[in-house]
C-alpha cells in the first residue's frame, strides 16, 4: 500500500489562502506533518482553474520539493498544470500523476502528458458512461485504460487502478462489486498496484 498525503488541496479554505497568499511555510510544514505520519507522496492540489492553476501548481511542487525530498503527486484536471509540474519536479523519485480516465475529452488532453512524463498515474475507472454502476463496468473500463497506457510506454507497476468505489450507505451493492472489480483487476493485471 502507498500512502499519499493529500493535505495540500486548494479546495481546503486555509490551504487556498495560503496558496493565495505564497504562504511558504505553511505548505512546507503540512508537507514535512505528512511525511512524518507515513506520506510516501505527498499530493499537490491548487484547487484554481486556468493559467492561475498553472501558476499555483509551479508555486506548490517548488515550495514542497525545499520541503521534503518525497516525490509528489500532481493533482489536477488540468493538463497544462500538470505538464508545468513536470517541468519543474527535480525529484530523484518518479512522480505521480493524479489522474487519468477513460472520458474521451480528459483522455484525449491528458494522455499526450503521461506518455511525455513515463511516470506513476493513477488510473480512474471512469468512461463517458460516467461513475460505474453495474457489476463488471469497473472492471471493463480498467482493462481498457491499462492496455491503453501501456501502448503508450507505461509499465502496469506505473498505473495505479482507482475502481471507484461508492459508499455501502449510497448504493447497497457497492462493497461486493469493488471486491470482485479488484480481484478481477489483479487477475488481468497483477503488476498494477492498486490505488
Amino acid at each position: 500500500m502507498i500512502i499519499i498525503g493529500e493535505l495540500i488541496n486548494g479546495s481546503r479554505k486555509e490551504i487556498a489562502q495560503a496558496i493565495g497568499d505564497r504562504d511558504a511555510d505553511c505548505i512546507k510544514q503540512l508537507a514535512i506533518q505528512q511525511v512524518e505520519a507515513g506520506a510516501e507522496f505527498i499530493d499537490c492540489n491548487p484547487g484554481t482553474v486556468g493559467e492561475q492553476e498553472v501558476a499555483d501548481m509551479q508555486w506548490l511542487v517548488e515550495t514542497v520539493q525545499e520541503a521534503t525530498d518525497k516525490p509528489i503527486s500532481f493533482d489536477s484536471p488540468n493538463p497544462e498544470a500538470i505538464q508545468r509540474a513536470i517541468d519543474v519536479y527535480a525529484g530523484e523519485a518518479q512522480p505521480m500523476i493524479n489522474s487519468i480516465t477513460l472520458e474521451s475529452e480528459r483522455l484525449e488532453t491528458m494522455l499526450p502528458v503521461v506518455k511525455q512524463a513515463q511516470s506513476n498515474v493513477i488510473a480512474l475507472a471512469m468512461s463517458d458512461e460516467g461513475m460505474p454502476s453495474q457489476p463488471g463496468q469497473r472492471e471493463e473500463v480498467a482493462k481498457q485504460l491499462i492496455e491503453l497506457l501501456t501502448e503508450e510506454g507505461l509499465e502496469p507497476s506505473q498505473i495505479f487502478i482507482d475502481p471507484l468505489i461508492a459508499p455501502i450507505s449510497a448504493e447497497p451493492q457497492a462493497g461486493q462489486q469493488a471486491i470482485q472489480a479488484i480481484a478481477a483487476i489483479r487477475q488481468y493485471c497483477p503488476e498494477s498496484p492498486p490505488a
